[in-house]
């Protein structure tokens, strides 16, 4: 659903593709095209959470993908 809107759409878009990338609120709306405050909100209501909590979340389960996969602690913790 939040592909539907375009800053939640490019903000999801950059989250998935650049999981490691240093990101705030600030730099995904800036990159995102919107303000913080427009980007905070919009998010939470497509996603039902923030976007930094979203952020955490993601890199979890690639974390955990990728720990499954046999990959060690180390070389994931390095990566994300």
């Amino acid at each position: 659903m939040g592909l539907r809107d375009e800053q939640v759409g490019r903000a999801l878009q950059l989250i998935h593709t650049q999981p490691a990338a240093d990101w705030s609120l600030a730099s995904l709306a800036k990159k995102s095209g919107a303000s913080r405050s427009v980007l905070a909100e919009r998010f939470a209501r497509f996603t039902g959470e923030p976007p930094m909590r979203y952020v955490g979340r993601w890199r979890m389960q690639i974390a955990s993908s990728l720990l499954t996969d046999g990959e060690s602690i180390g070389r994931v913790a390095r990566w994300l």
